[in-house]
């Protein structure tokens, strides 16, 4: 069975869906450069938002049973770091996103494992923390290979 990265950054932005009404996510969605330096300003008017990014894996040789360890960062961004008064920021965005995704299968008995956090940003007003999780993708040699 083939594999496409596609097929993991969806299945994220799926189960994350539930961050537009419980932290008010106004753009959720795979990453497409809104952190580029001249898309940046338009970001910062559509937070807080939540970004998924197929960041690449590697493939490990088990014999006959195959394992691809994937790697996706989720981008948090929010106009500060704490809560205010109308909105969640960041850490909130963060944990929320933790909540979700830590111990859940992502796709094909695949579970989620939070690697790291960490601040990609804190300027221009707007705060952007990057989860990266790790996704094992379980497949058997002979039976089409990881394809992203």
């Amino acid at each position: 069975m083939s594999f496409d990265s596609t097929d993991l950054e969806n299945a994220v932005v799926a189960l994350l869906q539930p961050l537009r009404a419980s932290h008010g996510v106004l753009t959720l969605k795979k990453y497409d450069g809104e952190l580029d330096a001249d898309r940046i300003t338009a970001t910062m008017g559509r937070v807080p938002a939540v970004l998924v990014l197929y960041a690449g894996g590697r493939n490990e040789d088990l014999g006959a049973r195959q394992v691809f360890m994937a790697r996706l960062v989720v981008f948090c961004l929010e106009s500060g770091l704490r809560e205010g008064t109308a909105r969640p920021g960041v850490n909130a965005l963060l944990r929320g996103v933790r909540d979700i995704l830590a111990g859940c299968e992502i796709v094909r008995s695949s579970v989620a494992s939070l690697e790291r956090e960490e601040a990609v940003s804190a300027a221009s007003g707007m705060s952007c923390f990057a989860a990266t999780y790790k996704i094992p993708v379980y497949w058997m040699a002979g039976q089409g290979g990881i394809h992203g």
